[in-house]
């Protein structure tokens, strides 16, 4: 006979079996005694139930996980819907159960809303010990969750399935189907519980119930029973009790309600005696004031019967009287009289008040007049100073024209005196041209407005400007920039902000890059009134030769304070023999010599704005503190051989993180150096934050990563470098981000590069989720956080890709995820250290850096796109990639070209030609291109000439017409109606192909799923951009890059590899018919009828999650509006913005960060 399971044999020993904290006692109440033994049996590491509707269950669990202070996590997963089962409910369950859960339990528990099939990415396989299913109750519902999550169980895994006992319900019937397969214990009270222990690892504790004999398993059975009971009775009780305190409750709140009635009624009651009282008051001061009376009557009565008595002796008295009495009534009609008297003034005085009033609305009448005649004669004198100022602005018309021609005669002298050979330039090489005028000493200038200018003829070719300018001004904060002219006059694409004025001497030392051969500079000293002293001016051109020389001589001398001359030379010559000056500029930069950017002044500027402040950290630090959701972060960083400053450096930066709940793990990769070791041990011992490992061998850092990973027990990962830095509120603004998106399982943020000595430049300002860009090249790198279940299940790091395994990971974990779930942070919150051991600046890494960045790109693109035979070609420069897309049918391209057939001037071999846009566009396509699968449509209104459609009929254009007046939108949507192609391309008819491949790197990314639309690199005749994507700002469309050079690749290589746009122009946008005609686009809207056509139609594929492809592999010429005159109405400016403003705040693929004036990705 089996041993008794062990509430019988130490009932004593489990404490915690005790009345449960519950929202409710369901039909689940009577096995809450044997959840809370089980839970203290089997200890289980993380417990998972499906299905928790108001917690009768889980909450029981919850309890006895704290009750013995274990370190289970606790999972609850259910939709709090409701179902068939349960009946459907609304919100007030999830809020019932959350009353109870989150002030008890939410440090180790976690309820997910959401399908159980949606939460199994959420459990690492072979982790769940204890599982409860008690959803849907049907036979395939309880099939279909078991089976589901058996990957996701341990070897000593229990699971318990409820309502066993109910022979109408499915899960009865698989319930017996189980206990013939695995080992099984089973309830009948309380609808029915099954026990099944799953895996072969049987806890010792659990294992004598699966043993048991009959007796023994009756036993065990009714003591459960009996303790269930127990706790259904005394929640019955409770509730009783709580019922009768309820109802005296109600008695007592009834009661003091009366109380108050009453008091309040005999106040009401008292103000009414006082008011009595007072009346009965008042009343008696007037019964005294008639007694009184009634005394003074009777003193007059007894008075007048003395007079009585007297009257007869008084009788001779009483003529007189009569008379006087005469005497008194004359008197009074006197008085009358004069009454009347006074009452006729009054009357006279009224009548002349209303002949005032009158001649007073005269005097306002008069005045209004008199004030309208003045006003009159203002105008006129108004018109007369105008008059007079025209006259001024003539004359100084005059004064201008002659100050013009002083300053043409003066710089047609420094023309004169400027040659080829003149490569170095001085404060005396200073011509004023605008707003300026000499002041006392030398060199000393006063600006007479807001816009002073001095001008440096010149002659250079490409290169290199050295600047290095001392400027004194009286005014601070004012921009002091150049301009170049290329050729083509002076605009603000040019603009290059050297730094901002400030009271005293301003040193600026530079290197400004000249794109193309400049004829003059622009020098503007300030933007103010100001006096300015230029105290020393040196301009020195370069060549790019003696750039890099200057470069490296910068380098040499760093290297000789290092003491490691000899081998950055050795190195210097390695990579120039294999790379060339190319390859020798990205060493250079590496080593933190780069040259200065114009673009760099504009981000110390960001730097002094948006650093946060030891306050604002403060605030951030308290704030973060009551976050609803504050998930473990847990840092991966892998180290070997770090310098010991800065792998202090980077542990300094973790510890001093605003969000507190991280843990940062540690692989050392068996560094050599016992530095490392050594500082790592002495962090672990300042903060238990923090845990080490160290490798038994040198595996590489893909391993090491690894084993970082396997000690990380936080819901995401932070990736982090040996050397580099992390912001102090990287953290806090990554779980900021969590709380408005919880679902997020990938979030990357902006970065910069940091030299030896902490200074910061080259910041990188990101695009939201991009993921054509990322197969040109790893863009996301540095910040990245990522979900760890998401990270465990695409097999972590892998050592094939070692150098790119960032990358590597990247890729895969794109395959297993939504782009909704990926989230941009724009803020620089990491900090990548410029070292020359760094694998971005050690040459001796380049091969094997571009090998395993290719190896991960082919890799993920085998897998992703099967269909289509992927292959990798190199890109413009090391480590940027060309993916290639070959189906396996070429598909039919419809090229639509609406024209109005002008002739224009056509440039042919060096030969200017008269030509039909229109015909030099078709034999430019089909002269041009390698793509043979196609279909030409020439759409006009009935303009074509007859032997031009007889030449283009030849050629296999086919002719559709229409009839109605000129509009782009509906030209396009007709042509496209008609089309046979699975491709539509829309076309400009003045344009010219340069690249043979064209359309294959147009199809290239219009095959890829999610992708809407995708659009060419366009170049004016003078090679310089006109369209290389279109930016978003205030919901108006913008060119990036307009009018740079064709090869500009001053941000992130926008203009040189594959990326995504919000907008592409629809001069040349290729577009999958499916998607063209989808209900949701439904074509170009004719509202558009000749602007922003395009730039709706790519926000229609945004709303719905189609993707726009900037491709400058596919390069043409354009002619801008020269067969056709380029129109903007208001209308349709007023019907952009009315219908996206609300809709797209930002552009997600234009850094909030960057400018909002020159869409060039230049940062102010």
């Amino acid at each position: 006979m089996s041993s008794l399971p062990p509430p019988f044999a130490s009932p004593t020993g489990y404490h915690y079996i005790t009345f449960p904290r519950q929202v409710r006692i369901g039909n689940w109440a009577g096995h809450i005694p044997f959840a809370m033994y089980l839970v203290g049996a089997l200890r289980p590491r993380i417990f998972v139930e499906l299905g928790t509707h108001y917690g009768d269950s889980y909450l029981a669990f919850c309890q006895a996980v704290q009750a013995l202070a274990l370190p289970t996590q606790c999972h609850a997963v259910d939709t709090w819907r409701g179902d068939d089962d349960a009946g459907h409910y609304g919100a007030d369950v999830l809020a019932a159960v959350r009353a109870v859960h989150d002030p008890h339990y939410s440090n180790f528990s976690t309820l997910h809303q959401m399908t159980f099939d949606e939460a199994l990415d959420r459990f690492a396989d072979q982790s769940i010990d204890l599982l409860h299913i008690d959803g849907l109750h049907t036979y395939e519902a309880a099939r279909h969750d078991f089976e589901t999550y058996m990957p996701k169980l341990s070897r000593r895994a229990i699971v318990l399935f409820h309502d066993v006992a109910v022979a109408d319900f499915g899960v009865h019937r698989y319930w017996q189907e189980l206990k013939t397969q695995y080992k099984t214990f089973d309830f009948a009270h309380s609808h029915g519980l099954g026990v099944l222990a799953f895996g072969p690892e049987i806890a010792e504790e659990i294992a004598p119930l699966f043993n048991a004999d009959a007796t023994t398993a009756e036993a065990t059975r009714a003591y459960f029973h009996r303790l269930g009971d127990l706790v259904v009775e005394d929640f019955q009780r409770r509730q009783r009790f709580e019922a009768e305190v309820a109802a005296q409750h109600d008695a007592v709140r009834k009661y003091a309600a009366e109380t108050e009635k009453a008091i309040a009624l005999l106040s009401e009651r008292e103000q009414q005696l006082n008011a009595l009282t007072q009346r009965a008051g008042d009343q008696e001061r007037i019964l005294r004031t008639y007694a009184s009376e009634l005394e003074k009557c009777i003193a007059m009565l007894a008075e007048r019967e003395q007079v009585h008595a007297d009257s007869v002796a008084a009788r001779a008295e009483n003529d007189s009287l009569s008379r006087a009495l005469a005497a008194r009534d004359a008197e009074l009609r006197t008085l009358q009289a004069s009454v009347r008297d006074i009452e006729n003034v009054a009357e006279q005085r009224r009548l002349n008040l209303a002949r005032l009033q009158a001649e007073t609305d005269d005097l306002r009448r008069a005045h209004a007049e008199k004030y309208h005649l003045l006003a009159a004669e203002g105008e006129r004198e108004t018109q007369r100073l105008r008059d007079r100022i025209d006259a001024v602005e003539t004359l100084n018309e005059l004064r201008k024209t002659y100050l013009q021609r002083f300053v043409h005669l003066r710089l047609s002298e420094a023309y004169r005196n400027v040659t080829p050979r003149t490569r170095s330039f001085h404060a005396d090489h200073l011509v004023p041209i605008h707003e300026l005028v000499p002041g006392n000493g030398q060199h000393e200038w006063q600006s007479l407005g807001v816009d002073p200018q001095f001008l440096i003829p010149c002659q250079l070719p490409q290169g290199w400007l050295y600047v290095r300018i001392e400027i004194e001004s009286d005014t601070a904060r004012s921009p002091i920039t150049m301009y170049f002219d290329h050729g083509q006059g002076i605009d603000g694409r040019t603009e290059c902000v050297l730094g901002h004025t400030r009271e005293g001497v301003l040193t600026i030392d530079t290197h400004i890059r000249l794109t193309q051969p400049t004829t003059a500079i622009r020098f503007d000293p300030a933007a103010a009134i100001a006096k300015v002293k230029i105290v020393n001016m040196h301009i020195q051109f370069l060549s790019p030769w003696r750039y890099k020389l200057r470069a490296l001589r910068g380098a040499v001398r760093k290297s000789r304070r290092r003491g490691s001359y000899l081998r950055q030379m050795k190195i210097a010559a390695s990579i120039f023999r294999q790379h060339g000056w190319r390859g020798l500029s990205a060493k250079l930069n590496a080593l933190g010599v780069p040259a200065h950017d114009a673009h760099g002044v504009g981000y110390q500027r960001w730097l002094e704005v948006n650093t946060p402040s030891p306050q604002q950290l403060a605030a951030w630090r308290d704030r973060s503190a009551s976050f609803a959701s504050r998930p473990l972060i847990s840092v991966l960083l892998p180290t070997y051989n770090t310098p010991p400053q800065y792998l202090r450096h980077t542990l300094d930066s973790v510890l001093a993180q605003a969000y507190d709940n991280w843990e940062l793990c540690i692989a050392d990769d068996c560094s050599p150096d016992p530095h490392v070791l050594e500082i790592l041990n002495e962090y672990a011992a300042r903060d238990p934050r923090i845990k080490v490992k160290r490798c038994a061998v040198n595996g590489g850092i893909a391993a090491a990563t690894n084993a970082a990973l396997e000690m990380a027990t936080g819901e995401f990962v932070a990736l982090l470098d040996h050397d580099d830095v992390l912001a102090p509120h990287a953290f806090y603004r990554v779980v900021e981000a969590l709380q408005s998106n919880p679902n997020l399982d990938f979030i990357y943020t902006d970065e910069d590069r940091m030299g030896t000595n902490g200074e910061r430049a080259f910041p990188f300002f990101k695009p939201a989720f991009s993921p054509e860009y990322l197969l040109s090249l790893n863009y996301i790198t540095h910040l990245a956080v990522l979900r760890t279940g998401i990270v465990r299940k695409v097999g972590g790091f892998r050592s094939r890709c070692d150098t790119a395994q960032d990358y590597d990971l990247f890729l895969r974990i794109s395959r297993e995820i939504t782009p909704e779930r990926v989230h941009h942070i724009a803020d620089i919150l990491y900090h990548w250290r410029m070292l020359p051991t760094s694998a971005s600046g050690n040459e001796r890494q380049f091969p094997k850096l571009q090998a395993a960045s290719v190896a991960a790109l082919q890799d993920h693109l085998s897998a992703a796109y099967p269909d289509l035979t992927p292959r990798v070609d190199p890109g413009p420069q090391i480590t940027w990639h060309r993916p290639r897309f070959t189906p396996k049918a070429p598909p039919l391209i419809s090229i639509v070209i609406p024209s109005q057939c002008k002739l224009a001037d056509v440039n042919v071999n060096g030969t200017v030609h008269q030509r039909f846009h229109l015909e030099h566009a078709v034999n430019s396509i089909l002269e041009t291109s390698s793509y043979k699968n196609i279909e030409i449509l020439a759409v006009d209104r009935h303009e074509m000439p007859a032997d031009l459609e007889e030449r283009l009929a030849r050629r296999g254009v086919r002719r559709i017409t229409y009839n109605f007046a000129f509009n782009w939108s509906r030209v396009n949507n007709h042509a496209a109606a008609q089309a046979r192609g699975q491709y539509y391309l829309f076309l400009n008819d003045d344009v010219e192909v340069i690249t043979s491949d064209w359309l294959e790197s147009l199809l290239d990314y219009a095959q890829l799923p999610g992708v809407g639309a995708v659009g060419a690199k366009l170049l004016y005749p003078s090679r310089t951009i006109q369209h290389a994507g279109v930016v978003l700002c205030n919901t108006l469309p913008y060119h990036a890059y307009y009018g740079c050079d064709e090869n500009h690749s001053d941000y992130a290589h926008s203009t040189l590899v594959p990326r995504n746009f919000l907008v592409v122009t629809g001069a040349c946008l290729l577009t999958p018919a499916r998607v063209f005609n989808d209900p949701a686009i439904r074509g170009f809207d004719e509202s558009f009828a000749y602007a922003y056509n395009d730039v709706d139609y790519c926000l229609k594929l945004h709303m719905a999650r189609y993707r726009a492809v900037l491709n400058p592999y596919a390069r043409l010429f354009h002619f801008e509006s020269q067969s056709r005159d380029k129109q903007v109405t208001p209308q349709e400016v007023e019907l952009l913005l009315s219908r996206w403003a609300d809709k797209i705040k930002n552009d997600p693929y234009y850094n909030l960060n960057l400018s909002r004036h020159s869409f060039d990705f230049r940062v102010e």
